[in-house]
C-alpha cells in the first residue's frame, strides 16, 4: 500500500493512514515519540488482554521470563496454536503467528482455519521463512504489508 517512507512527509502520511485505518476498524490510536522515532500505538496497552500459546515448555518459560523482566502480565498457556483457534480466534483483534521454519505448512493450516473463525477486521501478522513463502486466501484476507527482514518474511493481513 505504501512505498518505503524516506521523507518526513511520507512518514507522516503513513502514520495518518495507519491511524485512519485503525479508526475504521474501531480501534483507538495515538502517536508515541521515543527519541527520534514516532510509533503508532493502536488500542490501549494498559487494558489489552494478551494470550500466548505454545506447545514447547522451553518457549513458554522464555515468554514468562520476558514478561517478568518487563513487569507485564499475560495469559500463558501450553496449548497448540491451531487447536486454540476455536477458543480464541473469534475474539482476538491482533494475532501473531511464528510457526517453526522446519514445517512451513503449519502456518498455512493455521491461517486457513483462522479464516473460518476470525472476525472481519482482525489483524494477523504471519512470519514465514524466505524461500518457503505461502500466500493467504485472498477471499478471506487482505494483505496490508509484505516485508522481509533477513531470512524472515512478515505478512500483515486483515480479515475481510
Amino acid at each position: 500500500l505504501f512505498p518505503i517512507r524516506r521523507s518526513t512527509e511520507q512518514k507522516e502520511q503513513f502514520r495518518k493512514y495507519t491511524q485512519d485505518e485503525a479508526k475504521k476498524l474501531g480501534f483507538e490510536s495515538r502517536v508515541e515519540t521515543i527519541k527520534e522515532h514516532n510509533n503508532v500505538i493502536i488500542g490501549n496497552p494498559d487494558t489489552a488482554k494478551v494470550i500466548f500459546t505454545d506447545v514447547s515448555p522451553t518457549s513458554l518459560k522464555t515468554v514468562r521470563d520476558n514478561l517478568n523482566t518487563l513487569g507485564e502480565t499475560a495469559i500463558v498457556m501450553q496449548k497448540d496454536a491451531i487447536a486454540s483457534i476455536s477458543e480464541f480466534g473469534g475474539i482476538a483483534n491482533l494475532i501473531f503467528i511464528d510457526p517453526p521454519y522446519a514445517d512451513s505448512n503449519l502456518g498455512c493450516v493455521f491461517v486457513h482455519k483462522l479464516g473460518k473463525h476470525a472476525a472481519s477486521g482482525t489483524i494477523l501478522i504471519w512470519e514465514q521463512e524466505i524461500g518457503h513463502e505461502a500466500e493467504p486466501d485472498t477471499t478471506k484476507w487482505q494483505i496490508l504489508r509484505d516485508k522481509r527482514y533477513g531470512r524472515a518474511r512478515f505478512l500483515i493481513l486483515v480479515k475481510i
